[in-house]
């Protein structure tokens, strides 16, 4: 009978699900023309369907057991040796594990041989054992005597044996993924599980940055109960190395030549392709983050027991993690209150180092905050939407941190980090500066202690105004807010929004507008607040010196009468230079202020003040 009538008969028995028959036939066929018709069907895509009528006309007796073993090891073989699609692997291998309970303790031991012997010397191409070695186990297991190599055993015993067998061979880097992935279908002692995610990390070494992240995956899930931690530190070693170390470098040119040597043993991978495989990375850790992971929670508790070591929580790669992780809700907190205590461990002991030349010279230099920060923010964050989201937050609660009796340094120090992180992240990205600013306006509105609000305002102002333009909506709301703020506040917010003010005629005028109104509010506390700004917006404009007050009252003495127009509604008409046309501006700011003389006591006195500092300056 040809091996095309075999497969005919098999077919149409199978599809009448005649199993007598089926049975009665494939038990009169030779063992040889079955592993024959299986081998030369192994890579249609048909297989799986022939391979489940021939598994059907076995049953499970001591007649079969012979001719199910021949079979399930030809198809093994073919698997190994034949070029075949994902999909029909998969298939074909799902219908072999149905067949494993059937197979005796004696076949299983072999079966389980044939795959550490593919693990050792196959490529990573064919990877048909890490589906079928886990239920060869598991089934081996339950088999209180098994012999293996003449030696009789239980069948936890025999498991363990193949596991330290697992560990001690050598694992080629193509391979890794696809053992990450059997073992996580393999139930494992503590120790076991220790020692194979040790292994399995330590090829983090040998494989290039796109190859990581598959890798990172499936570790994710081997390691979603225990020992997340070792894994953690592994990628901050490997990313520490390969990719924020060469941005030191380039920060810090003295140690250029020794990180470049270093950076020689590793490899040419370039940057790129680093900072891709982080993102993935990084995606990968916050889906488990999501799914709520024990092995997340446990390395935050890490992190909280080590928040005394700011070199090791502050590590970039690490403290990314940690930003990322932060977008989520109910562990928001907790990643705050660690990166908080730790940075102020380590302002505290820079203090201490400043105080005392014995631990200058005992302790080890510690970690320079700033400076990390800025080799994070070096990475493209375009990619790492949570992480740059993580970081703002991040600033804004350094930002608003309360000095505690006898810490106001301390207190200063972090506040002066949320200003340095907003600053320097806004100019990079400026993408970030609409929503900054947002929360910047509605911390200096709704707060009480918000100098620290308007001094970042200040500095943002100062480093990017043309990025801050873009967003005018939100500062005009902030100026026509001032009427509505204390004094205080108010005069800081002037004083912040100056840089811009003066650069854009527009914003100007609507900041004018805003302090001649206050300027006749009933609150004595707005009228001083108008005064201090109109003197902060004059010593700020670009004039030929304050002569042109004199010029001016003696004008105006010599016509006796005041100006018979506002040159504020000329400026636009008029085709001067600028300087001519702030002294256009500076006259009638002037003559706004001359109208104080006839306020109040104390807005005289703080008119009087201002020309006198003024005056000094």
């Amino acid at each position: 009978m040809s091996l095309k009538d075999i497969e005919v008969k098999l077919k149409t028995l199978g599809v009448k699900n005649d199993v007598a028959s089926l049975e009665a036939f494939v038990s009169s066929l030779e063992d040889e023309k079955i592993c024959s018709l299986v081998s030369c069907k192994i890579c249609h895509s048909d297989a799986p369907q022939l391979l489940s009528y021939l598994y059907r006309g076995m049953p499970q007796n001591s007649a079969t057991e012979v001719k199910r073993f021949k079979v399930t090891e030809r198809v093994l073989r073919g698997l190994q040796s034949q070029e075949l699609q994902n999909k029909q692997v998969n298939a074909i291998v799902s219908r072999l594990v149905l067949e494993v309970e059937k197979l005796t303790p004696a076949q299983l031991v072999q079966f389980c041989d044939y795959c550490i012997h593919c693990i050792q010397h196959e490529d990573g191409e064919r990877t048909s054992w890490k589906d079928l070695l886990p239920k060869l186990l598991s089934v081996l297991v339950s088999n209180d005597s098994v012999n293996h190599a003449g030696i009789d055993m239980t069948g936890s015993e025999y498991k363990s044996e193949v596991i330290r067998t697992l560990l001690m061979v050598q694992w080629r880097p193509s391979i890794v993924t696809s053992l990450a992935s059997m073992f996580i279908e393999v139930s494992l002692t503590s120790e076991q599980h220790l020692q194979v995610v040790n292994k399995l990390c330590s090829s983090f070494e040998q494989l290039a940055p796109p190859e990581i992240p598959p890798l990172v995956h499936q570790l994710l899930q081997l390691c979603k109960n225990k020992h997340g931690v070792a894994l953690f530190l592994r990628l901050q070693a490997y990313f520490c190395t390969r990719l924020y170390n060469r941005l030191l470098s380039t920060a810090s040119s003295s140690e250029s030549t020794s990180l470049v040597a270093n950076g020689d043993s590793i490899g040419l991978a370039s940057e790129t392709e680093t900072q891709a495989a982080e993102a993935t990375v990084l995606f990968h850790i916050l889906q488990s983050a999501r799914f709520g992971h024990a092995s997340i929670r446990n390395f935050l508790k890490f992190m909280k027991n080590v928040a005394n070591a700011p070199e090791l929580v502050l590590d970039p790669f690490l403290l990314t993690v940690l930003l990322s992780v932060s977008n989520i809700s109910i562990y928001q907190e907790q990643v705050f209150d660690v990166l908080k205590c730790t940075m102020q461990r380590a302002v505290q002991e820079e203090e201490k180092k400043v105080e005392s030349a014995w631990l200058r010279d005992m302790m080890p230099s510690c970690c320079d905050v700033e400076f990390i920060f800025t080799k994070l923010m070096a990475n493209s964050l375009r990619e790492r939407s949570s992480v740059m989201e993580g970081l703002v937050n991040l600033a804004f609660i350094l930002l608003g941190a309360k000095a505690a009796k006898g810490k106001e340094s301390v207190a200063e120090k972090l506040r002066r980090f949320g200003m340095f992180v907003l600053v320097r992240l806004t100019r990079k990205h400026t993408e970030t500066t609409g929503p900054v600013l947002q929360r910047l306006t509605d911390c200096i509105i709704t707060g009480q202690d918000i100098t620290q609000y308007t001094d970042c305002l200040h500095q943002m102002a100062m480093t990017i105004p043309l990025v801050f333009n873009e967003h005018r909506a939100i500062i005009i709301a902030l100026l026509e807010m001032l009427t509505k703020l204390p004094g205080p506040v108010a005069e800081n917010v002037v004083y912040a929004m100056l840089p811009i003010v003066r650069s854009f005629p527009s914003l100007r005028d609507v900041l004018i507008m805003v302090l001649r109104k206050a300027l006749f509010a009933r609150d004595v506390g707005l009228r001083k607040m108008a005064v201090s700004g109109f003197l902060q917006l004059l010593s700020n404009l670009d004039v030929k010196g304050m002569a042109v007050l004199s010029s001016s009252q003696s004008s105006q003495r010599s016509q006796g009468r005041p100006p018979a127009h506002s040159l504020l509604t000329q400026i636009d008409l008029e085709a001067g230079n600028s300087s001519t046309n702030n002294e256009a501006i500076c006259l009638e700011l002037l003559g706004v202020l001359r109208r104080c003389f006839m306020q109040q006591a104390d807005v005289r006195l703080r008119l009087y003040e201002g020309k006198l500092s003024h005056h000094h300056v």
